[in-house]
């Protein structure tokens, strides 16, 4: 799949967007479907896992490895995410009226 969203044809986009609205709530989505969603990029859905601000996910397969200490790490594996999770990841989100309202956590600590 493409970098970002803006990369994908509009009817791709669509098309992506009716699956995801018409599955049921315990359906499973790989992150690439989800940051159409959402209205991101694949590559901020991973910085937000690392970060643990992003829509919670399921991590399917893999494996524990040693690390660099040798303390053990989970390794590979799919990232999923619930329907029902991003929809309730999404009503949690703070609201706007205008972008003046918006202050960044950067700035607002």
């Amino acid at each position: 799949m493409a970098k970002s969203v803006d990369e994908l044809s509009s009817e791709l986009r669509v098309s992506l967007r009716l699956e995801f609205d018409v599955a049921p709530m315990d359906a499973l989505f790989p992150q690439d479907h989800v940051a159409v969603v959402i209205s991101c990029s694949p590559r901020w859905l991973e910085l937000a896992r690392y970060k643990g601000k992003g829509p919670p996910f399921v991590r399917t397969g893999g494996r524990f490895v040693k690390n660099r200490r040798g303390d053990p790490q989970w390794f590979g594996g799919r990232v999923l995410y619930k329907k029902l999770d991003v929809l309730a990841w999404l009503d949690a989100q703070p609201r706007f009226g205008s972008t003046s309202e918006y202050v960044p956590e950067q700035v607002a600590a």
